[in-house]
């Protein structure tokens, strides 16, 4: 049984590949990066209103 193998630029593998990542990348890049701050800013996403956290937000 023969194989054959098609050569393919990292470039091109990279290439196609940030083009099929979502828009949430930057979220799982922070959550990833920034365990324990992501984890205080979700807990205060999910216990007060979206509003209120903004509030926050552009007071500090």
């Amino acid at each position: 049984m023969l194989v054959s193998y098609k050569s393919v630029s990292l470039h091109c593998v990279f290439h196609s590949i940030r083009f099929k990542v979502n828009k949430g990348w930057s979220t799982a890049v922070l959550l990833f990066l920034c365990p324990y701050v992501t984890k205080f800013l979700l807990n205060i996403i999910y216990s007060t209103s979206l509003v209120s956290f903004y509030l926050f937000l552009f007071c500090l």
